[in-house]
């Protein structure tokens, strides 16, 4: 195996005695020169450890936000200049802080939240601020301009940048708390929408189109474009994830760090672990910077305790090791730190001499180090594929071993046997579906281990009948319309020889919207037509037989088909044009959106029929106008009370001093009451807020349902409509977007 313990190395170690928020850590070059490590830590504070200042000065300075912090970013937003903005959200509003003049540079209300940061350029345009909140993503220029919006399924968990068609351009990817991965264009436009089995909590950008992705049940893998590469699930959770050129081969590895404190270096092809190494505490963030301005890049691993750790390649600078920065650890203990000094207002920016130690032709050194890598890896591969080889070459020898067993002399062994596996409908007429593995006459199903993506509430499920027979049968309840592939590991006897099994391997593909059954019943619900030209009616056909499981195919000159799942119901009608009629406005979006993407139509509009959304939709507007109105008459009211509070105070202590003491006891009695009611008005603001919050997501949620009936440019011109509707309160504007989308570019 290929040793990994010399992969990277501890160059240094700084104890800043200040504990750290869980995924709460970036780095920024606020002065655009030198980096400065920033992180979240309680009571609603941020520090930023600057060591290349004057020596006289603390190198740590705190930010007093007085808020929750939900996230941190920091990155370049104006392009005239080199200096990074900080970025702090809290769940109302965001942040944009110059640490280097000590300025906000905007103030953002953002009813919606903020849940994920991202800073960068999506394809070609400039810098922006990307905000994950409640269903929605917004891009914030310098100005805090509005450069780019759209909406998603759920709330936003995390975000990143990375160019997932390679077209030297780069797309935003979203993961969100309904489940989805979704890519999008510069254009807002939805490229690609991955369904995963639990929440997306972290992503990050790897070399090419592939990025790393992260599950709240512990889950990490790696996705090539559109295309999982591989994923494997942990019993922990992971905190951070970077990516880091470990072993000088000019690729960036993948870096994980782990809520158990443990640090993985990962192969992003594979999955293979390359190096590990176990802190004393969880892992709070993982960035990496030219930290101590040598012109080496290292990774700085961040623990909730405070130690700050730095890592390189092995052999890039073979004795540099010291133990921690004396200077930080000192400022770290300092009491008084000034909240609202920027830690880099002092004229000197010129670097402290932090020990370097030795470099001896780094270059020449680090091109044999790459290529013993490369030799050691390539080694352990070969080494574990003879490891392979001989255990199947035992397995044979083991099997041949055994005579041969024939049934009903037919001379068939159970290695040899045929399996089929398919998709039914559930014998007892209840929604959902049965996988069927069967084996011939005179064979035993004695074990089947079943394994899909999100089709099962475990990873794997083992079905072990009690009196087993040739057929083995397993509960399928797909909860979304996507396609599945299950993958069946059988173990196969004969009644002549139980005590040896044959395992067989099959697959079965899972069409997308299996779990809608056909029916006679007609759906006479809302409809969307699609302006399909005829020429494309057949591969409409194909579409059909390929996503939906039929008794037998369907072909002109049938017109109709109908299917339900469910409280659910879908139809579907080919005349003079393609229509589509349900009672569920999101089934009406993935279908809309498959046949689309089958058909290959890169803009479409449509023309829906849908009244109950069209009233839900107004009566949820109407809602948040009346919470809004409302928290104007409360803070109206607020102001109010506070003036006369004041007044109150006044007349008490002009009672007190005169001696009138029934006149200060009234007064008191009055501040009393006048007290009890701005709780009373406070507790009912906090209500609003949480209702008002509530409806923005559900206007979210019905703005990215109603754009899903069209597709391409026509689906971001219906969101643009949407939105624009609702800024302006107009009812009228917003049921015509609803019915007739955007008009075709």
């Amino acid at each position: 195996k290929f040793s990994v313990a010399r992969m990277l190395v501890t160059v240094f170690t700084v104890q800043l005695s200040v504990p750290i928020q869980p995924r709460l850590v970036t780095l920024g070059r606020y002065d655009g020169r030198h980096p400065c490590l920033t992180c979240g830590t309680a009571g609603g504070r941020v520090f930023i450890h600057n060591p290349h200042g004057d020596r006289s000065q603390n190198s740590v300075a705190f930010l007093n936000i007085n808020k929750n912090i939900t996230c941190l970013s920091a990155g370049r937003l104006d392009t005239n200049t080199q200096n990074d903005v900080l970025l702090i959200g809290t769940a109302t509003d965001l942040v944009a802080y110059d640490v280097f003049a000590n300025k906000d540079i905007f103030f953002k209300e953002l009813p919606d939240g903020v849940f994920a940061l991202c800073v960068g350029a999506i394809g070609s345009s400039p810098p922006l601020a990307f905000v994950g909140g409640h269903c929605s993503v917004l891009g914030l220029d310098a100005a805090a301009q509005d450069g780019f919006w759209t909406v998603t399924g759920d709330n936003v968990c995390s975000l990143a940048l990375c160019d997932v068609n390679g077209d030297d351009g780069a797309e935003l990817v979203v993961g969100s708390e309904d489940f989805d991965l979704r890519i999008f264009a510069q254009d807002g436009d939805m490229l690609h929408e991955l369904s995963q089995r639990e929440a997306v909590t972290s992503l990050c950008a790897l070399n090419g189109r592939r990025y790393a992705y992260a599950l709240a049940n512990g889950t990490i893998g790696v996705i090539d474009g559109h295309k999982r590469v591989w994923d494997n699930k942990m019993k922990h959770q992971v905190i951070a994830l970077y990516a880091y050129d470990c072993n000088l081969d000019g690729l960036p590895e993948l870096v994980v760090g782990w809520s158990d404190g443990t640090l993985e270096v990962r192969d992003p092809r594979n999955g293979s672990v390359l190096f590990s190494e176990v802190f004393p505490a969880m892992i709070a963030g993982i960035v990496q910077a030219d930290y101590r301005l040598d012109g080496t890049e290292t990774l700085i691993v961040c623990t909730v305790e405070g130690e700050v750790r730095g890592f390189q390649p092995m052999g890039l600078n073979p004795i540099t090791h010291f133990a921690s920065d004396a200077r930080a650890d000192r400022a770290a203990r300092a009491v008084d730190v000034p909240s609202v000094q920027s830690p880099l207002a002092s004229p000197a920016h010129a670097p402290s001499p932090l020990p370097t130690g030795y470099r001896a032709d780094p270059a020449d050194h680090a091109a044999k180090v790459s290529q013993r890598a490369q030799q050691e890896r390539l080694l352990a591969e070969l080494t574990q594929q003879r490891n392979d080889l001989r255990a199947n070459l035992q397995a044979a020898e083991a099997e041949r071993a055994v005579p041969n067993r024939s049934v009903a002399g037919g001379g068939v062994t159970a290695a040899d046997v045929p399996l089929r596996a398919g998709i039914t409908a559930d014998a007892d007429g209840r929604p959902g579906l049965q996988l069927e593995i069967m084996a011939p006459e005179g064979f035993i199903m004695r074990l089947a281990i079943i394994s899909a993506d999100g089709l099962f509430p475990v990873d794997k499920l083992t079905i072990y009948p009690a009196n087993p027979t040739n057929t083995l049968t397993a509960p399928v309840n797909p909860t979304k319309n996507q396609p599945s592939t299950i993958n069946i590991q059988a173990y196969v006897s004969t009644p002549n020889n139980p005590s040896q099994y044959a395992v067989r391997d099959l697959a079965v593909s899972l069409p997308r919207f299996a779990r809608f059954r056909p029916t006679a019943k007609r759906v006479a619900e809302g409809r969307v037509s699609l302006a399909v030209p005829g020429m494309l009616f057949p591969k409409v056909y194909a579409w059909i037989n390929e996503n939906f499981c039929l008794p037998e195919p369907l072909a002109a000159p049938s017109v109709r088909a109908d299917f339900v799942c469910g409280d659910t119901q879908l139809g579907l009608s080919l005349e003079s044009d393609v229509s589509i009629s349900s009672n569920d406005g999101d089934a009406l979006g993935d279908v809309i959106q498959s046949l689309t993407e089958y058909l290959g139509l890169q803009d479409l509009n449509s023309v829906a029929d849908m009244s109950a959304e069209v009233a839900e939709f107004t009566d949820l507007l109407t809602k948040v106008n009346d919470f809004h109105s409302a928290r104007q008459r409360l803070t109206a009211n607020v102001a109010d009370n506070s003036g006369f509070i004041k007044g109150l105070i006044v007349r008490a202590e002009d009672s007190r001093m005169q001696g009138d003491i029934e006149s200060m006891k009234a007064a008191y009695i009055q501040l009393n009451d006048l007290n009890r009611d701005l709780v009373n008005s406070y507790t009912i603001r906090c209500n609003n807020h949480t209702e008002l919050v509530a409806c923005l997501k559900h206007v979210n949620a019905h703005i990215q349902r109603v754009s899903r009936w069209r597709a391409g440019k026509c689906k971001a011109g219906t969101v643009a409509l949407l939105r624009e509707a609702i800024k302006n309160n107009d009812l009228a504007a917003l049921v015509k977007a609803i019915k007739v989308g955007s008009p075709s570019p």
